[in-house]
């Protein structure tokens, strides 16, 4: 018995068993035309030994070789038969060979499953095994040569495609058989999000008798593993949210915005109306569709805030404000400091929505940080002082990994507290940001440059309009230290030394903002006033000219301009400065 496809190898002996020499001693075989073979002569009692093979053996035969000589005129011959099965078997998991099948997310994909004895001998210890759905495993035991047993599985609740093999084995006496076939399964999902995803409450400021439009933001991702077709955006009670998207390619999204227009006569119709609404999506791969929906609830009171709500209309609106900011902090306490301010470096993209002149109700923050220089751990967060937002709203940060894939544990959606102080963490951890813990990433000249591991975008969208002046956003009043700037970019350092967590925000010597998002820094443990030659002074007393980081970029990472070793002790490094 052999496995299908295996090169048979025969040995065959010939020997003269008579009392006479013979001669013309030759070999046939029609099965195996290979195993043919011309001895000539053989003396009495000796023998031949020769082994042939048949390459490739896909079906059983049984052939026979023969054998004659002569003694004189006298004609000897002798056949001897051989007998070849071949042991298989088959595996086919759907459709024979690679196969595909496109499902909606959660649901319960079922597999049949076909395991045949393709060969001519009786198999024992069949067993099918599944690695991917360890559920469609099975201990089939005997399967009689061509035989076959049929059996269907379940994977519950599939949220994400997957390609497996499905594989069985058996065996006859010692030769062992096998065969493995392969199943895909792809995921079609849709992903809408009104406002913020999920249950979300606003709260509007209305005046009697005049008419308010309250805007609702929407965005619709194709969240699954195939294209969409057909996607159509349906909204009930808001009929002007409802869009037609039409094709949506894989990880493809479309955001806009809509709006509904309430008007009260009374102050107690106001208070009694609450406002909720669900936005449907709806998209189709060949005879599948998948939806997805969401809610969003408002609330009402009355509001004597009128001159806010005149200059709120679209023909007073105005392009949105784009500020560029890199963000650089030096992580040690006083006295042991080596300002180099690349401990944590992060560019901050701010884009500023105006209602009206210096009216602002959407902010939106990009997070991409740059380096990381110290050993210490920190989180990063946004803060907005007391008296900054004064309106409710929401908050959503949306962190996203190395691929640019959404990080759902790391995002998140929060009220916006009017009127008080408001924080938002954007990462949880430096480390993660740019691992390991303790590492030094981008700090260093002549190493190659390390994406971040996290970015993130902060999107804050206020139920009414908030003054934040343009005129202050300039970098005049936002200071070399970010004393002026409208929000905290706060760095909390997690110090091992003490346990006992601390605090770098504007304002601080060691924050630094410098106006571009493309700023080169310091190598690690180098000064700025060593680095650069405008800096002058030494910690904490650094002065800053205005154009110093525009014209000087010597000893900073990437530039491959080595920067001076500095000394070990940093009391002797200011010292001899």
């Amino acid at each position: 018995v052999f496995v299908s496809g295996s090169d048979v190898t025969f040995e065959i002996v010939v020997t003269n068993t008579g009392e006479v020499d013979l001669s013309g001693v030759e070999v046939t075989d029609e099965q195996a035309p290979g195993c043919a073979h011309v001895i000539g002569d053989l003396a009495a009692g000796a023998s031949e030994t020769y082994s042939c093979t048949v390459p490739a053996v896909t079906q059983g035969f049984t052939n026979t070789a023969c054998v004659e000589g002569m003694a004189g005129e006298v004609t000897v011959d002798d056949c001897d038969p051989s007998t070849v099965e071949v042991a298989s078997i088959d595996i086919r998991k759907q459709a024979e060979g690679p196969d595909s099948r496109v499902f909606v997310s959660g649901s319960d994909v079922t597999f049949e499953i076909v395991v045949t004895n393709t060969g001519e001998v009786d198999l024992t210890d069949v067993e099918v095994t599944d690695a991917e759905a360890p559920g469609c495993a099975n201990v089939i035991g005997d399967l009689a040569a061509g035989a076959s047993i049929t059996y269907s599985c379940t994977v519950p609740m599939v949220e994400e495609g997957f390609t497996n093999n499905a594989c069985v084995d058996g065996v006859v006496g010692d030769v062992a058989v096998d065969d493995c076939d392969s199943s895909q399964v792809k995921i079609a999902d849709i992903f809408v999000r009104k406002q913020a995803k999920g249950q979300d409450q606003r709260s509007w400021g209305v005046q009697l008798n005049e008419p308010v439009d309250i805007p609702f933001e929407i965005e619709v991702i194709n969240t699954g593993e195939v294209d969409l077709s057909n996607v159509v955006i349906t909204d009930e009670l808001v009929p002007g949210c409802a869009q037609e998207i039409g094709d949506l390619a894989v990880g493809a999204s479309q955001s806009y915005t809509c709006s509904a227009t309430f008007t009260f006569a009374t102050e107690q119709e106001a208070l009694d109306t609450t406002f909720t609404n669900v936005v449907m999506a709806t998209g189709h791969y060949q005879e599948i569709t998948v939806q997805d929906d969401d809610p969003s609830s408002l609330d009402f009171y009355v509001t004597s805030i009128g001159p806010i709500f005149k200059v709120y209309c679209p023909i007073c609106m105005k392009a949105p404000v784009i500020l560029d900011y890199t963000l650089g902090y030096e992580d040690w306490e006083a006295p042991f400091l080596d300002y180099d301010y690349n401990d944590f470096v992060s560019a901050v993209r701010t884009t500023m929505y105006y209602a009206s002149t210096d009216y602002v109700d959407k902010i939106e923050f990009s997070f991409t940080p740059e380096a990381r220089g110290g050993v210490f751990d920190h989180a990063f967060h946004i803060d907005f002082d007391a008296g900054t937002l004064n309106s409710s709203g929401t908050a959503t940060l949306t962190v996203y990994d190395q691929n640019g894939i959404v990080v759902p544990s790391e995002s998140y959606t929060q009220q916006v507290q009017p009127g008080n102080a408001n924080r938002f963490t954007i990462f949880q951890s430096t480390a993660v940001v740019f691992p390991p813990a303790g590492a030094v990433i981008n700090a260093i000249e002549n190493t190659p440059r390390q994406a971040p591991q996290r970015t993130a975008t902060l999107l804050i969208t206020l139920d009414q309009p908030v003054l934040i002046p343009q005129s202050g956003l300039n970098y005049q009043s936002v200071g070399p230290h970010g004393a002026g700037l409208f929000f905290n970019p706060h760095l909390n350092v997690l110090d091992p030394r003490t346990g006992v967590p601390y605090e770098i925000g504007k304002g601080d010597v060691r924050t630094l903002v410098i106006p571009t998002l493309s700023y080169k820094w310091p190598e690690e443990q180098v000064l700025v006033s060593y680095a650069y030659p405008l800096v002058t002074g030494t910690p904490p007393s650094l002065v800053f000219p205005d154009f110093w980081w525009n014209s000087y970029n010597e000893c900073v990472y990437g530039d491959g301009v080595v920067c001076p070793q500095a000394p070990t002790d940093v009391y002797e490094y200011y010292n001899r400065r």
